[in-house]
């Protein structure tokens, strides 16, 4: 027997010792993890700096954008309007080439006019001169006549007597009066020619005032067109220099978009850098998660271990040890109003812990008269349910029956439905790095067995873990990925939670 002993007690001391180094590493390892963390932390800090201030470059990118396509879109309006006032200024030159048609062929018409009066004045002036050279040679011919009649007067003037001298002068003279007549008749027919013409001549005359009136308009037309002419060319100038500048402020506005845009191009190198260093880090804390994960299951399994040997050994030392002194043997709620329900109830919980001690190798629990009477006030005198826990009074070798110290508590309620009973706040990583499969498992096992630490410390039985029947893990964290960016998640209590349980509980997303 001291050999066996001996023998158990070096087994549990290597077991110790491979603990403590298991502990010693576990604790290297979660060191490691909590830098990797904080240097991924760290860089993810630094990224979203970076993003934010490629955030607020793009933000001045697309305000210089937008002041740009404002500069543009005046520009344009002043183009528009310059072009406009080309347009106008064009067809003010237009009138102005057509009022000088205009006058031009006025002056061609009058100029046409004044050549036909010219030309009628002309042929007047031809037929009175005609008209004269012919009164000159008739007066001529009558004078050459008269000579004629006189000479043969004076030679006939011994053979007629005075009175043929008298008839011939006579008839001389009717036939020079009828002579003048016709000359007065063609003198008379000329000036009514004449006066046909100057007619004409004052009629071409005014029709020439008025041709120069409307010529004089017309230049008035042209003069203002012309001075309209000089303010567009000016505001054509104006134009001109406006666009000038706006093409300056374009260029600037180009610059400064060039700027931004090298800067952002800056700003994604880093954040790709950033990125990288991240998914270092991730990968890193993964790797050192698996480690921790395994140092974990080496440290239950070596603590496992540990607790078998432990046991041996006290069972070498002390013989074999089924319950150990203050062990919980058996728990559960009980519920009765009355004296004989109580008794049926409590009858039925002491054969259901028997079960449970006959299937650890033990004998059926036994309970004392007194205890029995105890537990039966206890539970009629509470208004709802008990806590009753069954423990054991000292080292218990595989009894035939197994003595028990009575507990019962009120069977009060530790948490209300709807209730957070834990939280905690996890980065589901980017678009392009998001978090692992691997961490977000971490975190929610994490946060499972921070739940059901809380419910322990609220009152939960022992024998009492959280149930989650609405939602799996694994469904879960199927919603979880399809996110990004920090989030909060935590464990609600789907019903109230009394400390006999059941504890149903649910994973939810708070934000």
């Amino acid at each position: 027997a001291v050999a066996d002993r001996d023998a158990a007690r070096a087994e549990r001391d290597a077991v110790l010792a491979e603990r403590d180094q298991a502990l010693a590493e576990l604790d290297a390892a979660l060191a490691e993890l909590d830098a990797a963390l904080a240097e991924r932390d760290a860089a993810q800090a630094e990224r979203d700096q970076a993003m934010s201030a490629r955030d607020d470059a793009l933000a001045d990118l697309a305000q210089v954008e937008e002041e740009r396509t404002v500069a543009l879109e005046q520009r344009d309006r002043a183009m528009g309007e310059r072009d406009a006032a080309f347009d106008e200024r064009d067809a003010a030159l237009g009138e102005r080439d057509l009022a000088v048609a205009d006058r031009d062929a006025a002056r061609a018409e009058r100029d046409a006019v004044l050549a036909e009066r010219d030309e009628a004045l002309s042929d007047r002036d031809e037929a009175l001169s005609e008209r004269d050279e012919a009164l000159a040679e008739r007066e001529e011919a009558v004078a050459e006549r008269n000579a004629a009649i006189a000479e043969r007067e004076a030679a006939e003037e011994e053979r007629l007597a005075a009175i043929d001298q008298r008839d011939a002068a006579f008839a001389d003279r009717d036939q020079a009066r009828s002579d003048a007549e016709e000359a007065q008749a063609a003198l008379s027919e000329a000036t009514a020619e004449r006066d046909e013409v100057l007619a004409e001549r004052d009629e071409a005359l005014s029709a020439a005032g008025a041709a120069r009136e409307q010529v004089t308009q017309l230049q008035e037309v042209i003069d203002v067109l012309e001075s309209e002419s000089d303010t567009l060319q000016v505001e054509a100038e104006r134009l001109r220099e406006e666009n000038r500048v706006l093409n300056v402020e374009n260029a600037d506005l180009d610059a400064a978009n060039e700027a931004l845009a090298r800067r952002n191009e800056s700003l994604e190198t880093l954040n790709a850098t950033l990125e990288s260093r991240i998914l270092e880090a991730s990968d890193r804390a993964t790797e050192l998660q698996a480690q921790v994960a395994d140092l974990t299951l080496r440290l239950e399994d070596q603590s496992r271990r540990l607790a078998e040997v432990q046991r041996e050994f006290d069972r070498v030392a002390s013989g074999d040890v089924t319950f150990a002194t203050g062990e919980l043997i058996y728990s559960g709620a009980i519920e009765a109003h009355t004296p004989a329900e109580a008794r049926e109830a409590l009858s039925q919980f002491v054969r259901d812990a028997g079960q449970a001690t006959s299937r650890a190798g033990a004998g059926e629990v036994v309970l004392r008269s007194e205890q029995f009477d105890l537990l039966i006030d206890a539970i009629v005198q509470t208004p709802g349910s008990d806590l009753v826990r069954f423990l054991s009074p000292r080292n218990q070798f595989s009894p035939l029956e197994v003595d028990v110290v009575v507990e019962a508590f009120e069977n009060e309620k530790i948490v209300d439905a709807g209730r957070l009973v834990v939280a905690r706040r996890i980065h589901l990583g980017s678009d392009d790095l998001p978090i692992s499969q691997a961490e977000l498992r971490s975190a929610l096992s994490s946060l499972k067995s921070n739940a059901v630490t809380e419910l322990r410390r609220a009152g939960l039985d022992e024998f009492q873990l959280p149930r989650y029947p609405t939602l799996t893990e694994e469904t879960f964290a199927s919603l979880l990925l399809r996110r990004t960016g920090p989030v909060s998640i935590g464990v609600m209590a789907l019903s109230d939670v009394y400390r006999s349980g059941p504890a149903d509980v649910e994973l939810v997303l708070l934000d």
